[in-house]
């Protein structure tokens, strides 16, 4: 088993002769009298996890590139993995902590920018809840479930956080207890996640970069959820598509296409020198 040994400012270590912190998936830390941090690293199920979770953030990048680039998708990803594998192996974790901070940085703004642009296109926030669910694509783009009733129809409760437990989208059980389960994996197991606060330079720093982190949480139902909606109102014949042969002739998949909802926002409403 490797271990990893880092100098941490005394001050901000528990006043004990030892401390041991386990992590789920194998991640253990071990403070001892030299004033040393030891991290040995023994991950179990926390590489398939990993992996599911880099799987979905290259996938989501790649729909971007393919949709502003009208490159291939799986092209794409490999363009993806090739930069991130070139910046982390030549400036290591420091590399990627920087790059980090820069896109947080740039994202944020980008996305406040881009929030703002997708009101005013819509008229405005109760505009936009009321186009949201009344707006429908030509019939040419829906198609039609077993009881004849259109794929392309928003829920009259669209709006609603908590539904009724027989919701068959989402229910209250889930809402609560599964997100419960799957935010407490993600932001406290999560390698990806993890491994930001034990490279902190102190303990402090570890607990200042996990408030920030939950307070930026709130930002996303403005930053993306809401502009989303936008997305589907100003473009609904492609993003509310439900038609399988519409769908793929629009976006390459025949499940829909709301995956393209915010970089065809993107791509569409930001001015020029915003994207390249």
């Amino acid at each position: 088993m490797n271990e990893i040994l880092c100098n941490i400012d005394k001050r901000d270590l528990l006043d004990v002769e030892e401390c041991e912190v386990k992590v789920s998936g194998g991640l253990s830390v071990r403070r001892k009298e030299s004033e040393k941090l030891t991290f040995s690293s023994a991950p179990k199920g926390s590489q398939s996890a990993t992996a599911y979770r880099t799987g979905g953030d290259l996938y989501a990048g790649a729909i971007f590139i393919e949709q502003s680039l009208d490159w291939n998708l799986y092209l794409s990803v490999i363009v993806l993995l090739a930069v991130a594998a070139i910046f982390t192996v030549a400036g290591g974790l420091t590399a990627v902590m920087w790059t980090d901070l820069v896109q947080t940085v740039l994202i944020i703004i980008g996305a406040f920018a881009l929030m703002v642009i997708s009101f005013i296109k819509v008229g405005g926030y109760h505009e936009l809840l009321e186009q949201f669910g009344t707006k429908m694509p030509n019939d040419s783009a829906v198609g039609y479930n077993s009881d004849n009733q259109s794929c392309s129809s928003v829920p009259d409760n669209y709006m609603h956080l908590l539904r009724s437990a027989d919701d068959p989208e989402l229910p209250w059980t889930g809402m609560t207890f599964g997100l419960t389960i799957s935010a407490v994996w993600c932001w406290c197991t999560d390698q990806v996640i993890v491994q930001r606060a034990l490279s902190a330079k102190n303990l402090s720093h570890a607990k200042a970069g996990c408030i920030l982190a939950g307070y930026l949480k709130f930002l996303p139902l403005f930053l993306i959820v809401f502009p989303g909606m936008a997305s589907r109102v100003l473009f609904t014949d492609k993003i509310g598509c439900s038609d399988p042969e519409v769908c793929k002739a629009v976006c390459s998949s025949e499940a829909g296409c709301t995956n393209i909802a915010y970089p065809l926002l993107v791509l569409k409403l930001m001015p020029p020198g915003c994207l390249y």
